[in-house]
């Protein structure tokens, strides 16, 4: 099982953890190799509350190139392989030496 992540900004990206994703992955679409974690992205067992932070690598500054016009408000999907597991919108995002990116339902 692979998770990666779609973030419907424009335009929209794809973010993933390694090339086993890459199946799943629409071609057409930006891809990237940046996604470290996640894990955090999770419903609730009612599905109140839900939210969470997926983790970009930013080492080499990408996020601030990536993310310069904040998409707040949109949409971001979670999949494992070709699952839906989440879905919500970004509702924060901070530019630390790995850029986190809050997420809520």
């Amino acid at each position: 099982m692979t998770a990666w992540v779609r973030v419907h900004s424009s335009p929209v990206r794809q973010f993933y953890t390694d090339n086993r994703a890459l199946p799943f992955l629409d071609p057409k679409q930006d891809k990237r190799a940046l996604l470290t974690d996640a894990g955090s992205l999770k419903s609730s067992s009612g599905g109140e509350n839900a939210a969470g932070t997926l983790t970009l690598n930013n080492k080499a500054g990408q996020g601030k190139g990536l993310f310069a016009n904040t998409p707040l408000g949109v949409l971001v999907e979670l999949f494992d392989d070709d699952e839906l597991q989440f879905e919500g919108t970004i509702s924060t995002i901070a530019l630390d030496p790995d850029c986190k990116v809050q997420v809520d339902a």
